[in-house]
């Protein structure tokens, strides 16, 4: 398929909207169709093809046997037939074919880099990374035992306090992390109860533990790996308020409004 075939562009409950030439939906983030068809061998091994390296998405990397987009008018079914033929030789049926699953991927690209929607946004109350070796040191655990007691002391906190997000706040934040290659695109949060939260949890592994700027990682890199925001330092020096145009651009991209005033 060319980059200025056409696609069908669809809203979140899948019917078509319009349609846009496929590299336009994809600098864009347009929602649009595409199937994956795996190949499973009889003692059950799966088989990958590599592909190509002037591919302008995940070049040289593994990927399902068979993929392709839907094009503009036509269903996910026949694509999928289709594209088996085109890329194996074979022909199949559509009793051939066992549907697994659908799913979503949204992305979004600002200033060149592209970005993934995270599967399920998320509010981190607390980082472990930093707990652990002290506890291991001061109470001589080894890393199995200091894990299973920050989370003990952790899972108490939850369950006394209930902390949670109430709104998302007017700030989006840039961050990134370059040894370590990830880049996000957070919103800034109020969470309930998350003073005392931090608070108990330092006093039950008798600890201190500096206050945790709240908030929601929305976007990632293709890797997905977090940045790591557990305190106020570590955010200012890993990550930056968005400016006004990539804020702008961010609008078109997503319902910023709709997401500042979701009820939570």
């Amino acid at each position: 398929m060319a980059d200025t075939d056409l696609v069908d562009i669809l809203d979140e409950t899948g019917a078509v909207t319009s349609q846009a030439p496929r590299d336009a939906a994809h600098r864009d983030g347009l929602l649009h169709a595409s199937v994956h068809v795996w190949f499973v061998t009889p003692d059950r091994q799966i088989i990958f093809q590599r592909r190509a390296n002037d591919k302008d998405t995940y070049p040289g990397m593994l990927d399902a046997t068979v993929g392709g987009h839907v094009d503009a008018g036509d269903e996910m079914l026949a694509t999928a037939l289709r594209e088996v033929h085109e890329e194996t030789g074979l022909t199949l049926q559509p009793s051939d074919l066992v549907e697994l699953t659908t799913f979503r991927v949204a992305e979004i690209t600002l200033d060149g880099v592209r970005y993934y929607r995270t599967t399920i946004p998320h509010c981190s109350l607390i980082t472990l990374d930093n707990i652990i070796p002290q506890l291991m040191e001061r109470d001589r655990l080894t890393h199995g035992q200091a894990i299973l007691r920050g989370a003990d002391a952790v899972l108490a906190a939850i369950q006394q306090l209930k902390p949670h997000v109430t709104r998302y706040r007017p700030e989006f934040r840039l961050a990134s992390k370059p040894e370590k290659g990830s880049q996000t695109i957070v919103v800034m949060a109020d969470l309930e109860h998350n003073d005392e939260f931090q608070k108990a949890v330092g006093e039950a592994l008798g600890l201190t533990i500096p206050p945790r700027p709240a908030h929601v990682t929305l976007y990632t890199l293709e890797n997905g790996k977090p940045i790591g925001l557990a305190d106020q330092q570590l955010l200012d020096r890993y990550s930056r308020p968005m400016t006004d145009p990539e804020r702008a651009e961010l609008k078109t991209r997503i319902p910023l409004n709709e997401l500042l005033e979701a009820k939570l």
